[in-house]
């Protein structure tokens, strides 16, 4: 029997997502290939890093007393690190996951995508465009597949199926951006801006396919799983764009030239170790999606991190406010007003969190907070109620609207009566709006 429609996978991609034999020739030939163009290009990175070109980077390393070759162990060593971690991920899915198609599409996406970040850490810490970047086959293919990953996951099908054509207009873009791209760029900030745009265009269509199987078309479990792995894009995005803000920052002039060095070498931090956040979320999503409530961890980047933003506003405007109304009367004004600030933010903290709590459980997590409340006012109900027939016909009433069972029932034993054998008993009440057993 053929294949269905909706499962049909471009031929170029089919030998790679649907044959064992091909699929292991695959991983172990990528997995060789991309250390190899690494290996190639270190020395070339090992002497770039080295010359520190920019005056006030080499200033500021001299202020840190860190010499140039230490800078340039320092990148190597992040590098090294981002793709030992990708490696080791793929590895353990693979060998956890004998003989799944996607659990070793996914080891390709890792061990590509791991090898080519090194690139992106280069490029920073040079100050190159990403195209110079070496070794750029490597990148191309990296970003290809973490494209097309986000077409695929979970279950190897593109979905919308539109996205197979998009997988292959891809390929066309990102061989001819890293081949052509001093070409085609190099000096053109209206190019590079609208090379930007289309990067963005293309992962935002990969969001899409992702947020469309998640409402049509995954399972339960699926919806796990790309949880985990839109947590994992989102740990590793924020690292990215803080180091790239610190990174673009230093260039603008925003930052003073003394923190340059300091911040070439927190971006590179930052952005290494937020990397190690995806291969993390997706191995989890392939093997260990079971053991954890994303829906919580969700829940709880949001309210935190949306407190720590309000905090850190309130705090600044503290500080700003504060200096300007005890400028002209106190002499150590800004000592006072940081004192005052720190201790109105540590104030507002449980109050603004439980508020932003509320708000968020309202708004996202609608049924539990519907549950949460009916139990309250249960709880009220409940230390009022005298007749335990009313309190028993209450108590189904919260379970019924809480859990959604299927069936609710309660059974009491009569006061003062022995204990009856397993099974028996009496049936005091039954939901009124119960659904029937299926």
């Amino acid at each position: 029997m053929s294949a269905p429609k909706h499962r049909v996978i471009p031929l170029l991609l089919r030998p790679l997502l649907l044959r064992p034999l091909t699929l292991r020739t695959a991983w172990v030939a990528t997995a060789v290939g991309c250390l190899a163009a690494l290996f190639v290009s270190l020395p070339g990175r090992i002497q770039h890093l080295a010359v520190v070109s920019d005056p006030d980077v080499r200033a500021g390393l001299a202020r840190l007393r860190i010499s140039p070759q230490a800078y340039m162990g320092y990148h190597i060593g992040f590098d090294t690190l981002t793709v030992a971690g990708y490696f080791l991920v793929a590895l353990i899915i693979v060998l956890r996951r004998r003989g799944d198609a996607m659990a070793g599409f996914v080891a390709l996406v890792l061990i590509a995508f791991g090898c080519a970040l090194p690139s992106v850490v280069y490029a920073l810490a040079a100050s190159v465009p990403l195209w110079d970047a070496p070794p750029g086959p490597v990148q191309s293919v990296g970003w290809l597949l973490l494209l097309v990953f986000a077409y695929v996951f979970p279950d190897g099908r593109f979905v919308p199926r539109w996205t197979s054509l998009l997988a292959l207009g891809a390929a066309a873009w990102t061989g001819g951006f890293f081949v052509f791209g001093d070409t085609l760029f190099s000096g053109r900030p209206l190019a590079i801006a609208a090379a930007l745009a289309v990067w963005v265009g293309w992962f935002a269509t990969g969001a899409a396919a992702q947020f469309y199987r998640y409402l049509f078309v995954e399972s339960p479990m699926q919806r796990q799983q790309t949880k985990l792995v839109v947590l994992g894009f989102a740990g590793t995005l924020f690292g990215v764009l803080v180091a790239v803000a610190a990174h673009v920052a230093a260039l603008a002039g925003v930052s003073a030239p003394a923190d340059a060095a300091l911040l070439r070498l927190a971006s590179t931090a930052v952005f290494s170790l937020s990397a190690l956040l995806l291969p993390i979320a997706i191995a989890l999503a392939m093997l260990r999606y079971r053991l954890f409530d994303v829906d919580i961890v969700i829940n709880r980047a949001i309210v935190y991190g949306t407190v720590t933003g309000l905090l850190a506003l309130v705090y600044t405007g503290c500080v700003g406010l504060l200096n300007l109304a005890l400028g002209i009367v106190v002499a150590r004004a800004p000592s006072v007003a940081i004192v005052a600030a720190t201790l109105a933010t540590a104030a507002l903290f449980q109050p603004l969190r439980g508020r932003v709590q509320a708000r968020v459980d309202q708004r996202f997590d609608r049924g539990r907070y519907d549950a949460r409340r009916t139990l309250e006012a249960f709880g009220a109900v409940a230390r009022e109620r005298v007749d335990l027939s009313d309190l028993a016909g209450d108590l189904v009433s919260v379970v019924d609207q809480t859990m959604r069972p299927s069936h609710v029932s309660l059974w009491l034993r009569p006061s003062g009566a022995s204990p009856e054998p397993e099974g028996a008993g009496v049936a005091a009440v039954t939901a009124p709006d119960a659904r029937a057993e299926s």
